[in-house]
């Protein structure tokens, strides 16, 4: 569920920061959904079939804190990120957004480039 986690936060991060920097961020937020979606849709199931077995074992009171747990810590982060690139003066903004969206554009920030979390994502199975 790591893996899946870190897939979240990155998608979270896009579009905090595409929400923050403006239009051609988030069309960059949305090729970085497009180019990623197999590793999203692979979280999104890794992270449902966890809490399918957590509430098996420990009840749905406890899946939904969980679910919510995460939840808000990756809402607080991402609030964080954002904070953080709002407070920036306005020409480092400009910068840092014209930057976010040209590393998008060239796929640096594209999961499969972390070839590791690639690999142990999409290989990643909750069968015991």
């Amino acid at each position: 569920m790591a893996a899946a986690g870190e897939v979240f936060a990155a998608q979270a991060s896009m579009q905090g920061i595409a929400g923050t920097c403006g239009e051609d961020a988030a069309r960059m937020g949305g090729v970085w959904n497009e180019r990623n979606a197999a590793a999203v849709a692979k979280a999104e199931e890794l992270r449902g079939g966890a809490l399918r077995q957590i509430e098996k074992a420990a009840g749905a009171q406890a899946a939904r804190t969980l679910q919510e747990n995460q939840n808000r810590s990756l809402a607080e982060k991402v609030a964080k990120l954002v904070r953080e690139v709002e407070a920036l003066p306005p020409e480092k903004k400009k910068d840092l957004c014209r930057r976010y969206a040209q590393t998008v554009d060239q796929g640096q920030w594209d999961i499969s480039r972390n070839a590791g979390l690639h690999q142990f994502l999409m290989n990643a199975s909750l069968e015991k």
